[in-house]
């Protein structure tokens, strides 16, 4: 199945909450895959799938920058003001729908924690005082990983409060010819949409607990707004909690995996291992998962 992909396909996968084992499935699927692949890492505030591959390759040093191949800053456009233009007419701060820019005593004050780069105070500037400035907000990262994965993440500069722009460019400029594993950002806000607006399916892992199927019900109804397609993926099943397999015959949301809670997938996991390598018997299964995605996502 893999190997008959023809055009680009974007798999994304994603979780209504963190710790559900999200990346986990992203990675291990990745690995498990013998075919060539470009894996986004779009979880910006906390990028971690580059640990698995850094464990796998021997990889030690103190700075991981220096792990990847390449990184590149990455930059947004906010405005500059020049007060000894500024007539203080407040048209700035009247188009400005993020309320980044106020008046006080008829000069703009500026707040860049909440603008959001749509450039509108520059284009209404009639005594040219705004010019646009970069800002270096984060940075990303490639590596390639053995001979089929193509590795990119996003990492947000500390306090830096939008990652949005990023994943955009990241989703945007390296996916790949063929296929795309995306790790989206845990949740149901912006972020999350911003990596999976334009996949083709999304993989929504959940854990069967109370927690995790409330936060499930979240992240098929944001699918379902964004009008992508998607399926199920029950992680660390232990067989006590139906709920969620009720919920979805309900919705006729398909299952498309059930990965059993076992100990020793842990103790590999929380070592930083990659589940597949270290325990062999576990490659069909997450194979299976991402064929099954494939699957669904071509038809």
């Amino acid at each position: 199945m893999l190997n008959k992909i023809t055009a680009p396909l974007k798999i994304a996968v994603a979780s209504g909450k963190g710790g559900t084992g999200k990346t986990s499935v992203a990675v291990n699927m990745a690995a498990a895959a013998a075919t060539a692949l470009s894996f986004l890492d779009c979880d910006a505030e906390a990028p971690n799938a580059h640990l698995f591959f850094q464990k796998s390759s021997g990889f030690q040093a103190d700075n991981p920058d220096e792990f990847f191949d390449g990184v590149e800053e990455f930059y947004v456009t906010v405005p500059e003001f020049n007060e000894a233009l500024c007539n203080g007419c407040g048209f700035c701060k009247t188009v400005c729908k993020f309320n980044a820019i106020t008046m006080i005593l008829n000069k703009p004050l500026f707040f860049s924690e909440l603008c959001h780069s749509c450039d509108a105070c520059l284009k209404v500037c009639s005594m040219g005082a705004i010019k646009a400035a970069k800002k270096m907000t984060g940075k990303i990262r490639r590596k390639k990983i053995g001979g089929n994965i193509a590795l990119t993440d996003g990492i947000l500069n500390v306090s830096e409060a939008k990652s949005p722009p990023l994943i955009k460019k990241i989703v945007k400029k390296d996916s790949g010819p063929s296929l795309t594993i995306i790790d989206a950002p845990p949740g149901t806000s912006c972020p999350l949409v911003a990596a999976v607006y334009s996949a083709d399916y999304i993989i929504l892992v959940t854990e069967p607990t109370p927690f995790g199927f409330s936060d499930l019900k979240l992240a098929v109804e944001t699918a379902r707004q964004l009008k992508v397609r998607f399926g199920v993926v029950i992680n660390k099943y232990d067989g006590d909690f139906g709920e969620i397999k009720k919920y979805c015959e309900t919705e006729n949301i398909k299952i498309i995996g059930i990965i059993p809670f076992d100990i020793q997938m842990a103790r590999v996991y929380s070592g930083g291992g990659i589940i597949v390598d270290e325990m062999p018997h576990t490659r069909e299964l997450f194979l299976k998962i991402l064929e099954n995605a494939v699957s669904e996502a071509v038809k």
